[in-house]
């Protein structure tokens, strides 16, 4: 039986969502808080609307110096905006925003 990774990782839609990735990738290095909230928003629409999540069943992460930027446990990634993007430190403390998913020390 085939790898389900391995297949996915070589079917047409992981091909084209990887060159955005990367590109999210690159802003997360290169701009403000704010402007990550933003990105990280438009991630995880993309995400929803490829199917590749459904409601509430996901989160998604990214990092920024000593910073977590984290989406809110039981929102859909569908309705994310910046303003419900929650900031934890290194140890997972809530600095802003409201609760950040259940599932973050996973990715601390």
């Amino acid at each position: 039986m085939k790898n389900p990774v391995a297949s996915y990782r070589e079917s047409p839609k992981c091909k084209e969502f990887l060159p955005f990735f990367i590109s999210l990738a690159e802003h997360f290095q290169m701009n403000s808080l704010h402007k990550l909230k933003e990105e990280l928003c438009l991630f995880c629409h993309l995400l929803y609307e490829r199917h590749l999540a459904t409601g509430t069943g996901g989160n998604i992460t990214a990092r920024h110096e000593d910073r977590i930027l984290c989406t809110p446990s039981g929102v859909s990634l569908r309705r994310v905006e910046p303003a419900s993007i929650c900031v934890v430190d290194m140890n997972g403390k809530r600095m802003e925003g409201v609760s950040p998913t259940k599932e973050m020390g996973m990715h601390l």
